[in-house]
Order: structure tokens, then sequence, then C-alpha cells
């Protein structure tokens, strides 16, 4: 077959072809040559074999296009898609070679593979749309979930809010006397009741979007502009705090001094700026929730897009960051003289010029199959060992994905990855080496078996953690049962406090350590044979119990009440049942709140009772009434008529019985009832006294001081209602002294102290004294000396009897009968007299120091005592 010697039989020659056969012409027939350029003096005759290159090149470009269809729309984990991608681009190398049937065969060979591309494609968009539709259920209940639990957080968010703002209200009130710093409390709180007001009415905004953006997270749909209002809210309260110390510094200062009315302006000045400020965000925040709360829609809907930007953003790094890695390995193909590495560089060139961002990856990522194909003929005579190798990464690679996902979405613990993360970049860094060798790829098995070895460890590491959650779960959920914390509260705290302690200290132990420790904390609390949940249900059972027996002695009160009535010599008056028994049906109710209590002794305890209450409903007083046997209102006996011999002995007994226990009992309130009135006469008078005090004391100390007695008259006051009257006169007894203290600017415990501080003193003296005297007399010989020694000793003895602090204890006695000031008048004046003594006395002059005979008294001491005793006698103010 010739073709046309004129251009116009050329085209009509052409229009017989098919682009397959033009395409082979004029790549291999004319040299690379157009057909449209062929001119009339242009003639060649296509012989037989030409003519069977053109129908083979036809068939070729069928089945090539083909293949192309039938992995149109895989990806590159479909399986048999990366051997179709390779298998085209050899034949393709192949058909430029002239070697068509050679490449047809290829071709022809790679059927199955793109079979299974084809059927991988078809199962994963069919788990694609079954996923899509769990995804859409998940979504919807995920929605209702996340506003649920978002109202939910909002009513803890709200309590915890009104909790501190009690807290804060609190803390105002304890800086009565602090002017500086209460003005400062005063502005942080209102700027956290402002803040909290402005986040509040954006949470209404997401919780309204929360339903219909239910593929967001709920900080996704958070309006955002709440942060900005958020951090500008913050910001004035770190001002605010910041403001704290200089207040302080403010208050320290007393206040006649100038410095401290001129800081306190300061500190009022800066808060009134911050409250301006805070108002004016109020305001703009307010302004912006009227503008927008119809407006949620449209903003979430521009944070979505903002998230598709991102999302579109990350994928475009993704892309540089693996056109970055193709174009090393191409350079690294090109340096060891690889003959399509060029080609390679260009078709990478052609795929960085889509416009399309989507379709750009996906060619980039077909491109990467080829390129690693490409790339492992550069191995030679260690191709296999590297293709061995490579597998072995891929698979530990893909075993890593497993546990790092599992990690990373169960868990949170990503980052104990890290190790294993760095292992295998390591391994394919040895991997991608430009001297692919035989020590490479043993040093790359080398990394590989490290990196092995940390992917099991983190498997273990997981699997312990997951067993420790679920131990941990079971914990709480032990802790959380209400009825027993209830009934078992300080065995709860403990415990508590225990699993605190073992969160903190677990990562330290080691994981194996740390699950034998969680167990045996679970079998304590839930499993063990004397755990917590047992204990606590016997408890909770036994009260039960314990309480129907309550309630029958509650009732069997009540029908005491008549037979002490029908008793009773006043009839006129409702007379109740008021006995010595209450008194004890009270110490077991408590016994009962106790879970440490006897259990078996409170059995014993309520069943007496219960015997003897029964007993005493059961007599019958109406035979005693009218016998005229009758008692007054303290239960005691008052008349006796000759009839009272027709009660029976049997009945004479209970009652008597029953009507002491009545008297005991009424006795007992009487008393409790007097010292009752006593404690609340002394809370009175002692809240009397420190009002008076606050107005008389001026020093920081004596405010302080009655600072604490305040707090001290607080806690009588509890200690009054709890009925513990002992211990409430007690605290009011040293609530009096300090307040007297206070106003007097003396530390009485020390002042009172003085006596017994001398006495110490004295004591050290005394025996100087003594070991002195005994020198003395031990040094004399003769009958004169012994004389003379004799007279030092009773000389020392008269001087020392000067100094024996009985003036100390005189004005003690004095201050206890009340008259304070002389008291301390007293002490001062004694200091002084006996510090006269020891400077001038000649007798203790002559002893002080050394003497002759040896180590005589240590003066200095007691001078320096008496300093000290001076200084406590001293007022303060």
């Amino acid at each position: 077959m010739a073709l046309g010697t004129t251009t116009k039989g050329t085209k009509g020659r052409l229009a017989d072809m098919t682009s397959g056969q033009i395409e082979f012409l004029e790549k291999f027939i004319l040299g690379g040559k157009k057909v449209e350029d062929l001119t009339a003096k242009t003639v060649k005759k296509i012989d037989k074999a030409e003519k069977q290159k053109i129908k083979d090149y036809d068939e070729y470009a069928k089945k090539a296009k083909s293949l192309k269809d039938d992995i149109e729309g895989t990806i590159d984990i479909d399986q048999g898609r990366p051997d179709v991608l390779v298998g085209l681009n050899d034949a393709r190398e192949l058909a430029e070679k002239g070697n068509l049937v050679e490449a047809l065969e290829l071709l022809n060979a790679l059927g199955e593979f793109a079979k299974s591309a084809k059927a991988a494609k078809a199962k994963r968009e069919k788990a694609r749309k079954e996923l899509e539709q769990k995804q859409k259920k998940a979504r919807e209940t995920k929605a209702k979930n996340e506003q649920k639990v978002f109202k939910e957080l909002g009513k803890e968010v709200a309590k915890e809010h009104d909790d501190q703002m009690s807290e804060h209200a609190e803390a105002l009130k304890k800086l009565e006397n602090s002017e500086a710093k209460k003005r400062v409390y005063e502005t942080i709180g209102k700027l956290a009741d402002s803040r909290f007001k402005a986040v509040s009415d954006f949470r209404s905004l997401t919780e309204k979007a929360l339903i219909k953006f239910a593929d967001l997270p709920p900080k996704a749909v958070q309006v955002p502009e709440q942060g900005q209002y958020e951090r500008e809210f913050d910001i004035l309260s770190k001002r605010a705090l910041g403001q704290v110390k200089p207040a302080e510094a403010v208050d320290s200062l007393d206040e006649t001094d100038p410095d401290y009315a001129t800081g306190l302006q300061d500190i009022r000045d800066e808060m009134k700026k911050i409250d301006d400020e805070a108002e004016n965000l109020s305001r703009q925040a307010g302004i912006f929730f009227k503008d927008h709360k119809d407006k949620i829609d449209d903003i979430v809907e521009s944070v979505r897009q903002a998230l598709i930007a991102q999302q579109d953003e990350a994928q475009a790094q993704l892309v540089a960051d693996e056109v970055a890695n193709a174009k090393a390995l191409i350079q690294s193909l090109i340096s060891w003289g690889n003959p399509g590495a060029n080609d390679l560089k260009d078709d990478l060139a052609a795929i960085e010029s889509e416009g399309d961002p989507r379709k750009r990856l996906v060619l980039l990522m077909d491109f990467k199959v080829l390129l690693n194909a490409e790339s492992a003929k550069r191995y030679g005579d260690y191709e296999k060992d590297y293709q061995v190798v490579t597998r072995r990464y891929a698979k530990l690679k893909q075993r890593f994905q497993e546990s790092y996902l599992d990690m990373a979405l169960m868990s949170g613990l990503a980052e104990f990855a890290q190790p294993a993360i760095d292992q295998l970049l390591l391994a394919s860094n040895v991997m991608q080496s430009r001297q692919p060798n035989k020590k490479n790829i043993d040093m790359a098995n080398k990394v590989l078996d490290g990196a092995q070895k940390m992917i099991e460890e983190l498997e273990d590491f997981f699997a312990y953690e997951q067993r420790i959650q679920a131990l941990r779960s079971e914990i709480k959920k032990g802790l959380g049962v209400k009825d027993h914390r209830k009934a078992c509260p300080a065995l709860h705290a403990e415990l508590k406090d225990a699993f605190s302690e073992l969160d903190k200290q677990w990562p330290k132990i080691g994981m194996s350590a740390a699950e034998k420790a969680y167990k045996a904390l679970r079998d304590k609390i839930l499993t063990g044979p004397d755990s917590f949940a047992q204990i606590a249900a016997k408890i909770v059972a036994w009260r039960a119990a314990k309480k129907t027996q309550c309630a029958e002695i509650e009732k069997l009160r009540k029908s005491l009440d008549k037979k002490v009535q029908d008793l009773s010599s006043n009839k006129k008056k409702k007379t109740r049942f008021a006995g010595d028994a209450l008194s004890t049906f009270e110490t077991i109710k408590r016994s009962m709140e106790d879970e440490k209590c006897d259990r078996d002794q409170v059995d014993k305890d309520i069943e007496k009772l219960l015997t003897k209450l029964k007993l005493w409903t059961a007599v019958d007083t109406s035979e005693t009434k009218k016998s005229g046997v009758v008692y007054d209102d303290k239960g005691e006996l008052s008349a006796q008529s000759s009839e009272s011999s027709k009660v029976k002995m049997a009945d004479q007994v209970v009652i008597r019985e029953l009507m002491a226990d009545q008297a005991k009992g009424l006795s007992k309130d009487a008393a409790l009832k007097e010292r009752r009135e006593k404690v609340k006469a002394l809370i009175k008078q002692c809240q009397e006294d420190l009002s008076v005090a606050k107005g008389i004391v001026k020093s920081k100390k004596g405010k302080s001081d009655l600072k604490d007695v305040q707090k001290q008259i607080s806690q009588a006051k509890k200690l009054y209602k709890s009925e513990v009257m002992d211990d409430a006169q007690a605290m009011l007894m040293i609530c009096q002294e300090d307040i007297l203290r206070a106003m007097q600017g003396l530390d009485l415990r020390s002042f009172k102290k003085i006596p017994e501080t001398w006495d110490k003193q004295f004591g050290v003296l005394k025996k100087a004294v003594g070991d002195l005297e005994n020198a003395i007399v031990g040094a004399t010989k003769k009958e004169d000396e012994k004389k003379l020694a004799e007279d030092v000793t009773k000389a020392l003895a008269e001087a020392m009897k000067k100094i024996d602090g009985e003036v100390f204890r005189s004005a003690l006695k004095t201050f206890d009968k009340g008259d304070h000031l002389r008291a301390r008048e007293e002490m001062l004046r004694g200091a002084r007299l006996i510090r006269v003594i020891l400077d001038k006395d000649p007798r203790l002059q002559n002893a002080d120091g050394a003497t002759p005979f040896g180590p005589g008294l240590s003066l200095d001491a007691a001078r320096s005592m008496l300093d000290d005793i001076e200084r406590k006698a001293v007022v303060q103010t």
C-alpha cells in the first residue's frame, strides 16, 4: 500500500486509519514527522511487515486504554493497581523500542490485576456507602449526645461559677480590715461574673448550632468571637490580680501613714479603670450577641468553610512534601545514571502544572508507584534482598499504624509512639541510601529489628494501658456508689486518696507493677472478702434493720407519754416521757452513724432498750392512777395512798423503774439546759467584748488576734449547736483571754509563764551556789576557816533569798484577781529590783564568774532572762 502522491490523496487514505495506526506511523515509520506534513513528493510503500506492526500497535493502544479505564477511580492501596501502573509503564518502554508483541503480551498478563483493582474499588465503594449510612446515624446520635453533654457541662460550669462567687463573697468578708485588697477583690469578682455572663450567651449560640452541625466538634461550632471576648476578660483579670500584692503592701502600712492614703487611692483609680473597661467589654459582647443570636447558621458555616480551607491547605502541604521527596529520589536516580530518570522528571513537572489540587494529588500518588518501581531497579544484584526488606518495612509500618491509630484515638497516648516513628523513619532513610549494597540492606534489617521490638513494646504498653483503664473504670464505679459512700465515709475517703495517689505514681513504677497495684486496689474496693463494697453493703443492710427497730422505739416512746401523764400529779400540764432511756437511744443512733462502731454491741444495746421500753409500755398505769400513786414534775414520788397496795407488786417495780428513769432524764435535761444557758451567755459576752475591742485595738497584731477570736467564736457556736458544751466553754474562755490580751497589748500566755521561766533560771543559780558552797567547805581544814566558810554560805543563802522570784508569783496572783495593769507594773518592778540586786549585792558579785574555789555563778544569763521578762510585761500596742 502506497501513500498518496498528493496531500489530498494522503488525507483520503488517512480517513481509513485508526488513531493508533496514525500515531504508530508518525512515531515509528515517519520518524516523528506529522502525517499532515507529507507532500506530493513524499511517497512510501508500506510493506506487509509494517502493516502487521500497525495492527499490533493498534491492539496495544486499545488494550492499554482498556486497562487504564479499568483502574479509573481506583486508589494506590487497591490490590492490583500498582502492578497495572508499573506494567503499563514497562509496556510503553517496550512499545517505544518496537517490541509491540512483547508489550501486548505484558498488557494481556495485567488483566487479572486490573480485575482485582476494579473489584477492590467496587468493594470499597460499597463499604464507603455503608460507612456513610452508619456515620449519618452516628452523627445524629452524636449530635443529640453532644447537645445533652453540652447542656450538662453548662450546668456544671454554672454551679462551679456560683460556688466560686460564694467563696469570693466569703473572702471579701474576711477583708473587712484590708481596704485596698478588698477593693481589688471586688473588681476580680465583677470580672468573673461579667465573663461568665458573656460566655453563657455565646454558649447558648453554640448549643443551637450543635444539632445542625453534628459532624463538627463543639469547639469548632463555637462562635469565633467568643475566644476574643474571653481573652479580653482574662487580660483584665490578670491586670486586677497583678494589683493584689501592691494592695497587700498598702494594707500593711499604718492608716496614719501618708503613703497609706496615696497607695489606697492609686489602687482605687486602677480598679476604676478596669471596671470601666470591663463594663465596656460586656456592653460590646451584649451588642454582638443581640445582633447574631439569629445568625448562628451563617457563623458556623463560615467556620466550616474555614476548616475546609485548612484541609485544603494541609492537602497542598502533603502534595508539596511528596513532590519534594519525589524530586530527591529522581535526582538520586539521575546520579546513578538511570536512563528513564529524566523522563520521570518531565512527568513530575507535568503533574505539578495540574490546576485541580485533588486531581494533582491522585496523579502524584500514581506517579509514586512508577517512581518507586523505577527506583527499585537501581539496586541491581541486591534487588531481591531489597524487595524482601521493603515488604518487611511495609508490614511493620502497617502494624505500627494500626497500633498508633488505636492509641491516638482511644487513649491519647500517641506521644509514646514517637520512638517507633523515629525508628521507622531511620529504616526508610537507610533503604533510600544512594549506595545500595549488601551492607545497607543488612543495616536496614537491623534498624527494622529495633523497630519491630519497639512496636511489640508499644503494643504491650497499649494492652497494659487498656487493662489499667478498665481497672480504673471498675474502681471509679465502686467508689461512686452513693449508699456505700455514705455508709463508710472514712474508708471511702481513705480508698479514694489511695486511688488518687496511685494515679499519680503508676507511670513511675512500670506497667506490670501498676496493673498489680490497681488490681489490689480493685480487690480492696470491690471483689475482696473484706472489700469496701461488702463492708458498706453490710452496714447499709444493718442500718436498714436498725432503722426499723428505731421506728419501733419511737412508737414506744410516744406510748410512754401517756403512761407518764397518768402518773403525773399535775393533770393540767401535759407531761412527756423524758427519761434517761432517750439519752441511751441518742447514743445508740450516734453509734449507728459511726462506720467503725461495734455493731454487735449496738445490737445488744438496742435489744436491751427495746425490752425495757416494751416492759414499761405494757404496765397498767390505770390501777396505779386510781390508787393515788402520783409523781411530781421532776419524776419524784409525791403522793401514795393506802390504796397503792392494790397495785400488783410487779407493776409497782416496773413503775418505780420507769419513773426513776424519768427523774434521771429530767435531772440531766435541767443540768444541760443550765449549761446551755451559761454557754449561750458566754457567747454573747464574747461577741460584745469583741465588738468593744475592735473599736479600741489599732495595732496590726491586735487586729490579727481579733480576727482569730472571731473564728474561734464561730467554732464555739457550732459546738454549742452540737451540744458539745465542755469544748464550747473552753474555747470561749480562751477567746476572753485573747480579747483581753489584744486590748492590753500583752501576750498573756508568755506573761503567765514569767514565774515559771524565772524559777528555771533561779534553779540554775541555786545549783551553782550549792556547788560553790561544797567547794568552799571542802577546802577548809582549820576551825577558824570552817567558821568563815559557814559565814560565806549563810551570806550567799540570804542573797539568793532576795531573788527567788516570789515577787513574780505575787504579781501573777494580782493578775488573776483582775487587776491587770497593777500586775504588769508589779512584774516590771520585780524584774528591775532583781537586776539591781544582781548588779550591786557584793555577795553575789564576789561569787560571779571564776572564784579561788572553782567556777562560780553566771549572772549574765540571769540578766538576759530579766530583759526577756521586761519585754513580756510591756504593752505591745
